[in-house]
């Protein structure tokens, strides 16, 4: 987690040991969603190729014009440029999946289908993450800051 983290500042310009509270919270969602989409294509039996990652990647430095205006965009998002493969490949899965789960359904009903099997994957996983980062949370995929109760008096008291 530092690494990426320290990876990302890096890309951004920023120095790699500037604390970044949001950026370490994306970065851990991100490496969960990666396993959870990692254990729902298994499951699924859905195989992305390295060919498919190669050609949507060279789509994406199409589109944008160049390997450094693509770069530049995975900074501005959070991402550095070694991180856009995985990200690709996830989608990718995503995709897959979701055609898997409503095959005949619209891109949102396909995209309801995936969002509901993730959860239901987050579940299944007990996701969990040290508190620090704060608690997961299985119905939006995502980390959300940890209560601050520790500090406050119980309700009724």
């Amino acid at each position: 987690l530092t690494s990426q983290v320290q990876e990302i500042l890096v890309a951004q310009g920023l120095p790699p040991t500037a604390p970044d509270a949001a950026l370490t919270s994306k970065t851990l969602t991100r490496m969960i969603d990666l396993l959870l989409v990692d254990t729902m294509a298994t499951k699924a039996g859905v195989t992305i190729t390295q060919g498919q990652i190669d050609s949507a990647i060279a789509q994406y430095v199409t589109q944008a014009g160049s390997q450094q205006a693509v770069d530049q965009s995975l900074a501005t998002n959070g991402l550095a440029p070694s991180q856009l493969p995985s990200i690709v490949r996830i989608n990718l899965q995503a995709q897959a999946i979701a055609k898997k789960l409503a095959p005949q359904g619209t891109a949102q009903e396909q995209s309801d289908a995936f969002s509901k099997a993730l959860v239901t994957t987050s579940l299944q996983l007990n996701v969990t993450v040290n508190p620090r980062f704060g608690a997961w949370d299985p119905a939006q995929a995502v980390i959300v800051p940890a209560p601050n109760d520790l500090s406050a008096p119980p309700a009724g008291a």
